[in-house]
C-alpha cells in the first residue's frame, strides 16, 4: 500500500513533536503493509514557521533514520496545500509542493464555508498542468451540504482522497455516511490515513477499513484505491476514473 497523506515530519505542524514519535508512526505503518508514505506537512505552517529546506532536510534524515532501523519504508515528499487565493503564486514560486515532484497535487478546501474563488484558482491549476487531489472531501462542510458541489469539481477532472478514519467513523457520522455514498457512487479514487500519530483515531493503518470497504465495493477496487491508484501518483501516471 502507497499512504499519499501523512504528518510525519516532527515538530512542523500538528503531528508528531519528535523524531521518535515520526518512526513510531513509520514502523506501525510498515507493519501494517505499507511501502511507502509521503510526509504532507500543512503549507501554511511550512511556509510561515518553517521552510521549504527544512522539510527537505527533515524527509533525509527520516528516511537514513529508517534505513538505520531497518524499517523498510519509503518517505517521500509532498505537502498538503490549504485552498487560498496565493496558492497558484506560491506554487510557482516553489512554496506548494505536489508529491513527489510530480503533477499531482493534495488540495485541502475549508472546512466551513465556501469561497467563489475556489473555482478560478482551481482552473489555474489545471492551466498550469496541476492534477488537484481533494483531501478528505468527505470532511468538508461545502460538500456535506450539497454532494453536487463535489461532483462540479470532479468535472473539472478533480480526484479524490478519502481519509480511512472517516470510513471507520472517527470524524463523525456525517463524514462516515459521506465516504460509504462516496465509495458506493465510486467517487474515491485514494484512501490515505491522513496520520497524526501511530496509534488511536490518526494512526496509519489502512487496514484498519479493508473489511468494511471490501464489503461495500470489493476488495479488488479496495486494492485500487491503496495501492494502485495512489502508485500511480507518486509515479506521475495518468489515473483514468471510471
Amino acid at each position: 500500500m502507497y499512504d499519499l497523506h501523512v504528518h510525519i515530519l516532527p515538530g512542523i505542524d500538528d503531528g508528531p513533536r519528535t523524531i521518535e514519535e515520526s518512526l513510531g508512526i513509520a514502523r506501525i505503518a510498515f507493519y501494517s503493509g505499507t511501502k511507502v508514505l509521503v510526509a504532507t506537512p500543512h503549507k501554511k505552517d511550512v511556509n510561515e514557521l518553517h521552510s521549504i529546506d527544512k522539510i527537505v532536510s527533515l524527509t533525509k534524515t527520516l528516511n537514513n533514520l529508517l534505513n538505520q532501523k531497518n524499517i523498510k519504508i519509503k518517505l517521500l515528499l509532498g505537502m498538503e496545500n490549504h485552498m487560498s487565493l496565493d496558492l497558484v503564486d506560491d506554487y510557482l514560486n516553489g512554496f506548494a509542493l505536489t508529491i513527489n515532484k510530480s503533477r499531482y497535487m493534495l488540495v485541502e478546501m475549508p472546512f466551513f464555508g465556501s469561497d467563489n474563488y475556489v473555482y478560478s484558482v482551481i482552473s489555474d491549476l489545471i492551466n498550469l498542468g496541476v492534477n488537484p487531489i481533494l483531501a478528505h472531501p468527505e470532511r468538508i462542510e461545502m460538500f456535506q451540504k450539497d454532494i453536487k458541489t463535489l461532483n462540479e469539481f470532479l468535472k473539472m477532472g478533480l480526484l479524490t482522497q478519502i481519509t480511512a478514519g472517516s470510513i471507520n467513523g472517527y470524524f463523525g457520522d456525517i463524514a462516515k455516511d459521506l465516504s460509504l455514498y462516496m465509495l458506493k457512487n465510486n467517487l474515491v479514487n485514494i484512501i490515505s490515513s491522513d496520520s497524526h500519530s501511530a496509534v488511536g483515531n490518526r494512526s496509519p493503518v489502512l487496514t484498519d477499513c479493508e473489511k468494511f470497504v471490501s464489503k461495500i465495493i470489493g476488495f479488488d477496487k479496495f486494492n485500487e484505491l491503496v495501492t494502485y491508484n495512489p502508485l500511480k501518483v507518486i509515479q506521475n501516471k495518468e489515473i483514468i476514473s471510471s
